[in-house]
C-alpha cells in the first residue's frame, strides 16, 4: 500500500498503567501508520495518571520497563508539557483526539482543555475519534468547560451512544458512535505471534477487593473442565495460575490462549470478542455503560451482568457464542469506523 502524504498527530492516554490505554493507542497509531507517511502520538503525560518510576517501589521498575518496551512499537513526538502545548502547536495536517476516556473530567482535571484540543486553532483539521466521557452525569462547571473547549472539530465520534447524546443534547454538536480503535486491527494474533488455545479460563478484573470473582470463576471453570488463571494479580489465589504483572504482549497472549474469559474491563471484553472467546462481562461498579453499548451492537447483551449472583443464576456459560453472527455485525461497525476516519482525514 502506498502511503498518503499526511502529517498526523494523535493525542490520547498512552502512559497510564492500563493495558487498554496502551493497546488502543497502539491500534489507532498502527491503523493510521499503515496508510499515512508521518504519524506520531503526542508525548503528553500528566504525572498524576502516568506510570512513574520510583526507586522505592520495585513494582514500578517492572511496570515501567514492560510498558516502555511495548511502546517502542509506537512513534512519539518529543515529550511536551501542557504549557508547551498551549503555547507551541505541534505541526501537523491533522490532529486526532482519542480514543479512551479523554473527555472524563475526573481523569483530565486541570488539563481538560488539552484533551479537547483547545490549543489547536479552529482553522486546523481536528477530529475526535471514539472519545469517551466515562460517565453520564456532570457538575455544572464540568459542562461549562465542555462547552468552552469543544470547538473547531471537523468531526466528532464517541465510543458510546451516551457520549453521542451528551454531544447532541447538552453540547449542541453532532457526533457519531464508533468502535474502540482496537477493533481497527484484524491481525492481532499475527502481529504478536499469539499461541493456540489452551484448556484455560482467564479471569481479568479491575478494582475488585472481594473473593466473589474467584469463587464464581472456580465454579465456571469446574463446570467447563477448564483450568482457571487470573491476570495481573500479585498475590497467590488458591486453585488459580496467577499471571503477575504481565507484559502487554503477555496480556494479549493469555486472553488469546484461553477458551473462556470473565472480566469487568472494557478492553478485557474487547479482546475477548476480537479473539472470539466465550465470555461473561460482570459489571461491579457504575461504569458498565460502554461495555453494554458494545455488547448490544453485537447482539451479545445477554453476556452482561450487574452481579456475579445474576451471572450464576443465568448459567449462560453453558451456551457457545455464534461468532459468525457476531462477526457479521462487527464488520459493518468496523467499516463505519474506517469510513469516519478516512473520509475526515482527507
Amino acid at each position: 500500500m502506498n502511503k498518503i502524504n499526511k502529517k498526523i498527530r494523535i493525542l490520547t492516554f498512552h502512559s497510564a498503567y492500563s493495558y487498554g490505554a496502551v493497546l488502543q493507542t497502539f491500534a489507532l497509531y498502527t491503523f493510521l501508520n499503515e496508510r499515512y507517511d508521518d504519524v506520531k502520538v503526542v508525548d503528553f503525560r500528566p504525572e498524576y495518571f502516568s506510570i512513574r518510576f520510583s526507586i522505592k517501589n520495585p513494582k514500578s521498575w517492572i511496570v515501567s520497563f514492560l510498558f516502555g518496551l511495548f511502546k517502542r512499537r509506537i512513534a512519539f513526538t518529543k515529550r511536551c508539557s501542557a504549557e508547551t502545548l498551549r503555547s507551541l502547536l505541534p505541526k501537523a495536517d491533522v490532529y486526532i483526539i482519542g480514543s479512551d476516556q479523554v473527555w472524563n473530567p475526573s481523569i483530565t482535571k486541570d488539563v481538560r482543555d488539552i484533551y479537547f484540543g483547545d490549543f489547536i486553532p479552529d482553522n486546523k483539521t481536528k477530529i475526535a475519534y471514539a472519545a469517551s466521557f466515562g460517565r453520564t452525569e456532570f457538575a455544572q462547571d464540568e459542562i461549562a468547560d465542555f462547552k468552552r473547549y469543544i470547538h473547531g472539530f471537523k468531526a466528532i465520534s464517541c465510543r458510546e451512544e451516551s457520549g453521542v447524546d451528551i454531544c447532541r443534547h447538552i453540547l449542541g454538536v453532532s457526533a457519531q458512535c464508533v468502535l474502540d480503535p482496537t477493533f481497527l486491527i484484524d491481525n492481532w494474533a499475527k502481529i504478536f505471534n499469539l499461541k493456540l488455545v489452551r484448556n484455560e479460563l482467564c479471569l481479568f478484573v479491575l478494582n475488585n477487593s472481594t473473593n466473589e470473582c474467584f469463587e464464581f470463576a472456580r465454579i465456571v471453570a469446574n463446570e467447563l473442565s477448564l483450568k482457571p488463571k487470573v491476570l495481573n494479580k500479585n498475590k497467590k489465589v488458591a486453585g488459580f495460575k496467577v499471571i503477575r504483572m504481565p507484559s502487554v504482549v503477555r496480556f494479549l497472549s493469555e486472553i488469546y490462549s484461553s477458551q473462556f474469559s470473565i472480566t469487568n474491563s472494557f478492553h478485557g471484553l474487547a479482546f475477548s470478542i476480537l479473539f472470539e472467546k466465550d465470555f461473561l462481562y460482570v459489571c461491579t461498579d457504575d461504569k458498565g455503560t460502554r461495555a453494554f453499548n458494545l455488547l448490544k451492537k453485537l447482539g451479545l447483551e445477554n453476556r452482561f451482568f450487574n452481579s456475579y449472583d445474576a451471572a450464576m443464576k443465568s448459567r449462560i456459560w453453558k451456551q457457545k457464542i455464534d461468532y459468525s453472527i457476531v462477526n457479521a455485525k462487527k464488520e459493518i461497525l468496523i467499516n463505519e469506523a474506517i469510513e469516519f476516519l478516512l473520509s475526515n482525514i482527507l
